[in-house]
């Protein structure tokens, strides 16, 4: 579901293969997906893409298939490198970003940019 503080972020489980942790960075969360506006990336198929609706969930300004977030808190933080991925920390072996039943929300509206 959204968060209750900024509804634009999404917060996510990880316990399913297509729903993982990163190889690498386990405080990514990472995802594939099932589709064309929720796709994964060409070159990660780890990575969850997400084509956006707002203004404060846009398009990456370098790879439009990757869904950018703001941040609101130290555990929700921009990547220090390319500050339009959100990072996430892990404090569960499901990975919740939140207390309760956090599942992940559909976007089903596509982004015209991207066509």
């Amino acid at each position: 579901m959204a968060s209750p503080v900024k509804p634009y972020l999404q917060l996510h489980t990880c316990d399913s293969p297509t729903n993982m942790a990163s190889p690498v960075k386990p405080y990514l969360q990472l995802h594939t997906c099932d589709s064309p506006t929720n796709m994964a990336s060409p070159v990660k198929p780890y990575l969850q893409l997400h084509t956006c609706d707002s203004p404060t969930n846009m398009a990456s300004p370098v790879k439009p298939y990757l869904q950018l977030h703001t941040c609101d808190s130290p555990t929700n933080m921009a990547s220090p490198v390319k500050p339009y991925l959100q990072l996430h920390t892990c404090d569960s072996p499901t990975n919740m970003a939140s207390p309760g039943n956090c599942k992940q929300t559909k976007r089903n509206k596509p982004n015209r940019s991207m066509y």
